[in-house]
């Protein structure tokens, strides 16, 4: 996953870098059109037209006939007009400005490229080289927290250290007796190991939090899935509440993982960009 997150910024990086080397070239090339040329015609027509009606000019002319060498005032004027005007009245055909700009786009293009795939990242480790990750799991012994540590208990790019966390250790531990005998065929070296960790005790939380480092071979946790929950009847006219005196809905699905995520923190592989 971190590979593939890392292929995608470089690609990322290399898309806005063509696309601001496009723009950028598009716009130069445009900036010489021929309705660009036909104003700088213009302007050089009258700048030329000024500068040999200028009267400073012509004063200059008069006082000194040599100034210019041998030609008159009169004609180095007309001449300089003149070339002026042919230079500037020569605007770029529109074929000659598109293949102008098809050559700058491809050789910045290409240089864009050289520049993008210069911006490698480095690849992850090897699965055979990463110690296991340990995730813990709350909830995992049936619904989407069953599934999740069957999956991750057979996966075969990485091994993992998988702590299922339920509201007593009998359903923990039916819960790694199916994963294993599910996965007989797939035999995996991930770690299964079943804790108890009742949501609605305060007690029964901040016990498990002070057993899982003895549970564990390092006391790291890479993630913490905060996945139980339960929800009562609509119809239910009665109020139930936890150990400690809340409400069973929020004491349970709030208040104990909000407990059990505080309490877990400090264990969290921060080296690791654990979640």
């Amino acid at each position: 996953m971190i590979s593939n997150r890392r292929r995608f910024a470089a690609f990322l990086a290399q898309s806005v870098l063509l696309l601001l080397l496009l723009i950028t070239t598009t716009a130069g090339a445009f900036s010489m059109s021929p309705g660009v040329s036909k104003a700088a015609a213009a302007t050089a027509a009258t700048a030329a037209t000024t500068n040999s009606r200028s009267p400073r000019r012509s004063i200059l002319s008069m006082t000194n006939p040599n100034q210019y060498g041998d030609e008159e005032p009169n004609e180095r004027s007309s001449s300089v007009s003149s070339s002026a005007l042919s230079a500037a009245a020569a605007p770029a055909s529109r074929r000659q400005v598109l293949q102008q700009s098809a050559s700058t786009t491809v050789a910045a293009m290409a240089a864009g490229v050289s520049l993008a795939s210069s911006l490698s990242f480095p690849e992850p480790a090897s699965a055979e080289g990463n110690s296991k990750k340990t995730i813990v799991i709350t909830g995992a012994n049936s619904g989407i927290g069953f599934q999740a540590c069957q999956r991750l208990a057979t996966a075969s790019e990485q091994d993992y250290t998988i702590v299922l966390a339920c509201r007593t250790l009998a359903k923990a531990q039916g819960a790694v007796d199916r994963i294993l005998s599910s996965s007989a065929a797939s035999p995996s070296s991930s770690t299964l190991i079943p804790a108890e960790c009742d949501l609605s005790s305060q007690a029964s939380i901040q016990a498990f939090s002070q057993q899982l480092p003895q549970l564990l071979e390092t006391p790291k946790i890479d993630a913490l899935c905060l996945n139980a929950g339960l929800a009562r009847n609509t119809g239910a006219t009665d109020v139930e509440r936890t150990q400690d005196g809340f409400e069973l809905t929020v004491g349970v699905n709030h208040f104990g993982h909000f407990y059990l995520n505080s309490l877990l923190l400090p264990m969290m592989n921060n080296d690791n960009g654990s979640r």
